[in-house]
C-alpha cells in the first residue's frame, strides 16, 4: 500500500537538532561493510639462487656450497696469479740455467750443455719477449732452460752413438785408442805439432783413421829421389846433354 508519510526536511532551528530521516517502510538497512581479514603468512622461500649455473646443480636445484667452493678457488688462482704477475721482469732477462736429469742418453761420462754460450744469447733475448708476453715469472724460466738442454742432448746423444758405432770398425775401445795413438805419433813424426793436431782434430772417423795408416805406412813414407831440373839441360847438346842425363838417372837409381 501508499505510505502518505511526510517528512520535515527544513533546516533546524538555532541549537536544535535534527532527528534522523525515517526509512520508509519495507526498506531494509544497508548491511555494514565487513572488515579486511589479514592476507595469509607466506613461506619464507629462501634466498634467490637462480643466479647459480646448472654445473652447480645437485638434483636439479642449486647447490650453494658447490658454487661456494667453485667462488673460493676462482679467488685464490686470481691471488696467485697476481703474486706470479710480480715476478715477471720488466727487462725480459730471465735465467735459463737449470739442472737436467738426461736419463738413459747415450752421452759421454760428465757430459753437460752449457746454456751461457754466447750462441744462444739471440734465442734467450727473443725467449724473454715471449715469456713476458705471457707474464711468465721468472722462477719458470728454469723448465724452458731444462727443455733447451735435453733437447741439444739428444742431438748429440744421437750422433755420438753413431760415432761409436762407427769407430767399432777400428775393434775394441783398448784397440782404438792403440790405433789412434800410433797414428798420432806418425803425424808428429813428420809434421809440425801444429799441423799434426790440426789434421788429428780433421779425422774423428774409422775410415780416416785407416786413411792416415795407409799414408802413414814406411814404404809411404820413403824420401821422394830428387827430380831433374830442367834448367841443368839448358844450353847442354851432344854428349854433354846425354852425359848429365845418363848421371841423372844414375842419382836416381842410388
Amino acid at each position: 500500500m501508499n505510505d502518505k508519510r511526510t517528512f520535515n526536511t527544513a533546516d533546524p532551528a538555532p541549537g536544535g537538532t535534527t532527528e534522523p530521516a525515517a526509512q520508509p517502510q519495507g526498506t531494509p538497512s544497508p548491511a555494514a561493510t565487513p572488515a579486511p581479514q589479514p592476507e595469509p603468512p607466506v613461506a619464507d622461500a629462501g634466498p634467490d639462487l637462480s643466479f647459480i649455473p646448472a654445473d652447480y646443480h645437485t638434483d636439479g636445484k642449486p647447490d650453494l656450497a658447490k658454487f661456494g667452493a667453485h667462488y673460493n678457488e676462482v679467488i685464490s688462482e686470481a691471488a696467485r696469479r697476481q703474486e706470479a704477475l710480480a715476478d715477471v721482469p720488466e727487462d725480459g732477462v730471465y735465467d735459463f740455467n737449470a739442472d737436467v736429469d738426461y736419463g738413459e742418453l747415450d752421452l759421454p761420462e760428465g757430459f753437460d750443455v752449457d746454456l751461457g754460450g754466447e750462441a744462444f744469447q739471440p734465442l734467450y733475448a727473443e725467449l724473454g719477449g715471449i715469456l713476458k708476453e705471457f707474464g711468465v715469472p721468472k722462477s719458470q724460466a728454469g723448465k724452458l732452460g731444462g727443455l733447451i738442454k735435453k733437447y741439444e742432448a739428444m742431438k748429440y746423444s744421437q750422433a755420438y752413438s753413431a760415432h761409436k758405432a762407427e769407430m767399432a770398425q777400428l775393434g775394441t775401445p783398448a784397440q782404438q785408442q792403440a790405433r789412434m795413438g800410433a797414428v798420432t805419433h806418425k803425424l808428429e813424426s813428420v809434421l809440425p805439432a801444429e799441423q799434426a793436431a790440426a789434421i788429428k782434430a780433421a779425422v774423428q772417423s774409422a775410415a780416416g783413421i785407416r786413411a792416415l795408416e795407409t799414408l802413414l805406412a814406411p814404404r809411404n813414407l820413403a824420401t821422394p829421389s830428387p827430380q831433374p831440373r830442367t834448367a841443368d839441360l839448358e844450353g847442354l847438346t851432344g854428349s854433354a846433354r846425354l852425359k848429365a842425363i845418363n848421371q841423372m838417372a844414375a842419382q836416381k837409381r842410388a
